[in-house]
């Protein structure tokens, strides 16, 4: 096993631990609003965890949920795992923003710039809006017509 030299002096356990509830817990500047995930939250991570392995999971969660921060400590597990980099792709650039500003308060390393290196070298989650021309079908099934 080859030895990971980015990890030797990494005392901030945020950046070694693997569940994402755990990584929430040690967040040490996260906002004082983040206290405890929701039960919801919680719930969800420990099924991705579990899961984490398979391809194609997809997350659904309510309005009002805490998609972001769920979503924001996947991706942060996923480069804690080294299975990164990550990308959170947002519909929109207000989303983007809000993506970006849940993402500083959970004290979390996050970029808009897809050459950033801390991105590349898989430090950071980036944040980017995806541009899609989108038609739903009968069910719930989501097809993506073009990509622009």
């Amino acid at each position: 096993m080859p030895l990971n030299f980015d990890k030797i002096g990494d005392s901030n356990p945020a950046n070694t631990l693997i569940n994402p509830r755990d990584i929430f817990n040690v967040l040490s500047s996260k906002d004082a609003k983040y206290q405890y995930p929701r039960d919801v939250q919680a719930d969800v991570w420990k099924e991705w965890y579990a899961r984490r392995n398979e391809v194609d999971l997809v997350v659904k969660m309510n309005t009002g949920g805490g998609k972001t921060v769920v979503g924001l400590l996947i991706l942060k597990s996923c480069l804690n795992e080294q299975a990164g980099p990550a990308v959170y792709v947002a519909p929109d650039p207000y989303l983007v923003g809000q993506v970006v500003e849940e993402a500083k308060k959970l004290g979390l390393e996050v970029t808009t710039n897809k050459d950033s290196p801390r991105f590349l070298k898989g430090k950071a989650v980036l944040v980017v809006r995806i541009r899609a021309k989108i038609t739903w079908t009968f069910g719930d099934f989501l097809s993506i017509i073009n990509l622009v």
